[in-house]
């Protein structure tokens, strides 16, 4: 697992993260084992109710990890990279402890992102393991409390039921 520390940074959706100073290229940024709403792109626009809640959760946890981070400085754990290329890792404010702390758990327990339950995640120490553990109890308490996804009002679906449904629509 690669560690670094960084201070320059652009949250350009709530899980995805762009480090401006690792040297000569920047490094873009996933956070790994979870699943965060989706945000409305530039040129998208629908009239759809499941569309507009997906996309206003999404904007919604943007802004929730954008506010998390601001004027922070954030350690950065690399474990990988996705098929798309970018890093996947583990964020959270530079000297908290535990997997309550991170970004992701930060953000399922708000609602607004939830655990890889489609793929199951390839784990490979105590840490992994304790961090796919606290991401299900805190999806598990933003139920109970319904919050995001799992609030009353919400009309709309899960990332990847989203994801698919806009697959499925484009053919």
């Amino acid at each position: 697992m690669n560690k670094f520390e960084s201070s320059q940074f652009f949250v350009s959706d709530g899980d995805t993260i762009i480090i401006y100073d690792r040297g000569d290229s920047n490094l873009t940024v996933r956070l790994r084992l979870i699943d965060c709403a989706e945000r409305q792109r530039r040129g998208q626009s629908s009239d759809d109710l499941a569309d507009i809640a997906q996309w206003s959760l999404g904007q919604i946890a943007l802004q929730r990890a954008v506010e998390t981070l601001r004027g922070r400085t954030v350690e950065v754990s690399l474990t990988g990279t996705d098929w798309y290329g970018r890093g996947l890792a583990d964020v959270r404010v530079s000297g908290t402890k535990g997997a309550s702390q991170t970004l992701q758990s930060r953000l399922v327990r708000a609602g607004l992102a939830v655990p890889y339950f489609s793929i199951v995640p390839d784990l490979e120490s105590v840490e992994e393991v304790w961090l796919y553990r606290r991401l299900v109890v805190d999806c598990y308490r933003a139920k109970l409390d319904k919050l995001g996804f799992w609030s009353p009002g919400y009309l709309g679906e899960l990332p990847h039921e989203f994801r698919s449904r806009k697959k499925v629509e484009a053919v």
